[in-house]
């Protein structure tokens, strides 16, 4: 667990210094990207969940609560959007 941790970790300071370097220099609409967030998070936010739980996990968590509290994070006001 410690290791798929720290993985996470390196691909969420990566994807942020991307989206904070894009955002900077005005590449991306930081808005779109937001909105862009959500409409994926509505349609794929349980199954990136479980294929990144694995089945073990899934059997020990409630999941569509995890989902749930997920979509409304990202649905709020901080949660999509692509800078820091």
């Amino acid at each position: 667990m410690a290791h798929l941790a720290a993985q996470l970790t390196i691909n969420q300071i990566r994807l942020r210094a991307l989206a904070t370097e894009l955002g900077d220099q005005k590449l991306v609409d930081p808005d779109a990207v937001a909105t862009r967030v959500r409409q994926i998070a509505d349609v794929e936010v349980g199954v990136y969940l479980r294929e990144n739980l694995g089945e073990s996990m899934v059997e020990i968590i409630d999941v569509e609560a995890l989902e749930q509290d997920l979509l409304e994070y990202l649905h709020g006001e901080e949660g999509g959007t692509a800078s820091p």
